[in-house]
């Protein structure tokens, strides 16, 4: 398993969200709740495909764009 990227602005503390979205594959929201700060991870069963660091201030904005991420916007 790859290692848990270090994001910028948030502290990797707890796994908020955690959605399957394939065979092996999830979106999670990770951060630090006590100062509501949060990023979204695309999770395969090699590690960490791709991530955010942004710094998000509500968890459900992070699982959100994590989604739009694996899946894509709409056409």
């Amino acid at each position: 398993m790859m290692q848990s990227p270090n994001f910028k602005y948030t502290d990797n503390k707890a796994t908020i969200l955690t959605i399957p979205v394939g065979i092996g594959d999830f979106v999670q929201v990770v951060g630090d709740p006590e100062n509501a700060s949060y990023e979204w991870t695309i999770s395969t069963p090699n590690g960490v495909r791709e991530h955010s660091d942004n710094g998000y201030g509500i968890p459900e904005v992070a699982l959100r764009d994590g989604l739009i991420a694996y899946f894509g916007m709409p056409d």
